[in-house]
């Protein structure tokens, strides 16, 4: 069975493949979001005046890391998963090889992973924007220049200006992007790798488990729901006429 050492391991390594092939669109991103402009604009403006390399800018802390925040989500994750089985009793969160896991408490265990890597994922974006509106050359309508050259330098910075407080500017815009999504994310992932594990178990019979009683049931539910449509819109027509009719024998007693 795979160790969580080795899980850690690999999603670490995929984390900064992530990085390395994603990192020059975030930048455009940034500086497109910050400095204005089409993203063409921006990436003609970046290439001119600072090469291949102004794509790159702010990359190395979110690199170096990765490793890091994965330990941290996955570790304060599995730890609420733990403890909410514990709490709650009952089957396994996680599941089990003939029980799917339970998706609330994927999702409550996803969220609390989230916050979790807040304290870790807020300074690394906000040095790293800091890196990428970094800006050199004429074109641009404006320029973020910050004194030191790189991401410690950018964190003293921001600790000499504000502490540490400093370092989390921006925490509570990271924690509504990050938190219910973290927990949507994983909840997806686990339920959809038990379902995959499954069918490879079972072969492609799995996908049809239940049929001959999901038929059997939906066409005595069916049946019962139209009968029901059809007996409800003849008694809606009987109350809407039956005024009428009364209306027309007061008359003839009257006459």
């Amino acid at each position: 069975m795979t160790s969580v050492w080795h899980e850690l391991a690999a999603g670490s390594v995929g984390g900064m493949a992530g990085i390395l092939v994603g990192h020059p669109a975030d930048t455009i991103k940034v500086r497109q979001q910050t400095l204005g402009g089409s993203p063409l604009a921006t990436l003609r403006t970046t290439l001119k005046h600072e090469g291949t390399r102004g794509l790159y800018k702010g990359m190395a802390f979110p690199l170096v890391t990765n490793g890091l925040l994965n330990a941290i989500y996955f570790g304060a994750y599995s730890g609420a998963l733990r403890g909410l089985d514990w709490a709650l009793g009952g089957p396994a969160g996680g599941g089990s090889a003939d029980r799917p896991p339970d998706t609330g408490r994927l999702f409550v265990a996803g969220c609390v992973g989230g916050v979790a890597q807040l304290v870790v994922a807020t300074p690394v974006d906000l040095v790293k924007i800091q890196l990428q509106t970094r800006t050199e050359g004429a074109g641009w309508r404006a320029h973020y220049t910050t004194a030191a050259r790189g991401p410690l330098g950018c964190l003293a910075e921001l600790y000499r200006r504000r502490g540490v407080r400093g370092w989390y500017h921006g925490l509570g815009a990271m924690a509504g992007r990050d938190v219910a999504s973290f927990g949507l994310y994983i909840t997806l992932y686990e339920r959809a790798s038990w379902e995959l594990r499954r069918l490879l178990r079972d072969g492609p019979r799995a996908l049809f488990a239940g049929g001959t009683l999901l038929a059997a049931r939906a066409f005595v539910v069916n049946a019962v729901i139209f009968l029901g449509y059809e007996c409800g819109l003849e008694a809606i027509h009987w109350l809407e006429y039956r005024p009428n009719s009364t209306a027309v024998l007061a008359s003839s007693g009257e006459d």
